[in-house]
């Protein structure tokens, strides 16, 4: 009889990073790859612009403000606020984007997972407690899902930022 895996008793994983399971989980980002590529150009924008407005500061205390120059305050609070605006409206649609991906991703591993759990013999279901088996099927595939999908964005844009 094999031996049985209890509620009270974790079963040892491996925790190392393996790039080829790493390699495995990025085909379900192929699909999406070029949504992935809009989002990435989005939040690259949106970074972008939000370095501006220390700039549009510079030149107020720089140069507006020592010259009494209205017209020019104006126009770089109103390019501040431009750029505020345009970048936030970017971060939105970067973020619907990616939770759209992440969304159709969860689903393709679901799938697969369900499809592969169809397939598995009794023996596997009657040496594991059911509670064990949802529960690493629904963390691992959200964790696998997030880390691909913002993981992978925001590693990229902090590099970049930095």
């Amino acid at each position: 009889m094999a031996k049985r895996n209890k509620y009270d008793v974790d079963e040892e994983l491996d925790r190392h990073l393996d790039f080829s399971r790493l390699k495995r989980a990025l085909v379900y980002i192929k699909p999406f790859r070029f949504m992935m590529i809009l989002a990435f150009t989005m939040s690259a924008l949106a970074s972008i612009l939000g370095l501006l407005s220390p700039k549009f500061l510079q030149v107020a205390i720089d140069d507006a403000m020592p010259n009494n120059d209205m017209r020019l305050l104006i126009k770089l609070a109103l390019f501040t606020l431009i750029t505020i605006i345009i970048s936030s409206v970017l971060s939105g649609v970067r973020g619907y984007i990616m939770s759209k991906i992440g969304q159709n991703i969860i689903y393709n591993i679901r799938a697969d997972l369900f499809e592969h759990l169809q397939k598995l013999p009794f023996s596997y279901y009657d040496s594991r407690p059911h509670g064990k088996i949802l529960v690493r099927v629904v963390n691992y595939v959200n964790n696998v899902s997030n880390t691909l999908t913002n993981g992978i964005i925001n590693a990229i844009i902090d590099i970049l930022n930095i």
